[in-house]
């Protein structure tokens, strides 16, 4: 989406994608501030900013891409991709804000998240299971190496070696 505001953060453009992304209609928008599309914290700090900006010069979103949240026209709210620049219209200044959904985006990075937290549990039990049989293994391996290094023969004291090396690496 598009919108465009003045410098006293009132809305002057809002494009059809925004009316998809927001619920309202443009004529709904329109002359109104721009913090109707922003839930609390951002709704009550946006005026300080805009006044901040205009009295001082410092940006503390303009030039610069983030994520935030938007209200939609029920309350609801969204993640969104906010991109806002400046602009002269009219010799006056206006900020225009590139708007983008990126719910399904945040929608894949938690069940990535989910899927890397759930691996990371399974993996540590697994492990945490495997140890005992291992060292069961191991030292097993090496009884028999001592109590039966007389009766084994040399392919039967490789194995041995074989099982309790695996189970060390293991």
């Amino acid at each position: 989406g598009v919108i465009i505001i003045n410098e006293q953060a009132l809305i002057e453009d809002f494009n059809p994608a925004c009316e998809r992304l927001f619920g309202y209609y443009s004529d709904d928008v329109v002359g109104k501030n721009v913090k109707i599309l922003m839930p609390k914290p951002y709704h009550d700090e946006h005026d300080g900013y805009m006044e901040n900006y205009r009295s001082t010069g410092v940006r503390k979103i303009i030039g610069i891409g983030r994520e935030v949240l938007g209200r939609r026209k029920d309350g609801s709210t969204f993640p969104m991709e906010l991109s806002v620049g400046e602009a002269r219209q009219g010799g006056k200044p206006v900020f225009v804000g590139i708007i983008r959904d990126i719910t399904e985006r945040k929608a894949a990075e938690t069940a990535i998240q989910r899927s890397v937290t759930e691996l990371t549990e399974f993996a540590y039990s697994i492990a945490h299971d495997l140890k005992a049989p291992l060292r069961a293994m191991q030292g097993f391996s090496m009884a028999l190496q001592e109590d039966y290094a007389d009766s084994l023969d040399e392919i039967a004291e490789e194995y041995l070696n074989h099982i309790a090396s695996g189970a060390t690496r293991m």
